[in-house]
């Protein structure tokens, strides 16, 4: 609980934070298939993790082996390399994260590599294509909607880089 302007609110930890950071990047606006990164995101992950105590091995057993913890490794790793977060927050690692941090420093810059790197990402998490679904893989009514769903998620992986991405 915080007092603001004679209110009391409720706040979420850190750790709670960093998770929503993470989701809405990496997840939300897909930039863990887009090779994008928010910097002002990326600056809140390291002044949160800079304030308190982050359990990163905690934080990463909250997701599923495969794409979303790739994914979720991949942001700790560029925020680690790029504002100087604590070695224990890279620490397990996997190589994956590790590569496609080298694949956003690539591509910064170098726009025209957005969509080849993009597909090779998708080529190479396809093991992991049933957790691809933004909607928690809930039943479709037809095999035809499940299509149309299937082709709107990869043309959003493939849309224009939104305002204050890099």
């Amino acid at each position: 609980m915080v007092d603001i302007g004679g209110g009391r609110v409720r706040v979420p930890t850190a750790f709670a934070q960093i998770i929503l950071f993470i989701l809405h990047d990496q997840f939300q606006d897909g930039d863990y298939w887009r090779g994008l990164l928010d910097l002002r995101h990326l600056l809140d992950i390291a002044t949160l993790a800079r304030a308190s105590s982050v359990d990163w091995n905690g934080l990463r057993a909250l997701f599923a082996s495969g794409y979303e913890r790739n994914a979720v490794e991949t942001q700790i790793v560029t925020a680690a390399a790029l504002l100087g977060l604590d070695r224990t927050a890279i620490r397990g690692v996997g190589s994956t994260a590790r590569i496609q941090f080298a694949r956003r420093r690539l591509q910064l810059g170098c726009d025209y590599l957005r969509a080849p790197l993009t597909l090779l990402t998708l080529i190479s998490e396809v093991a992991h294509y049933r957790s691809w679904d933004r909607f928690g893989g809930e039943p479709y009514p037809s095999k035809r909607r499940e299509l149309v769903r299937k082709a709107r998620e990869l043309r959003r992986n493939f849309r224009a880089k939104l305002p204050g991405k890099l």
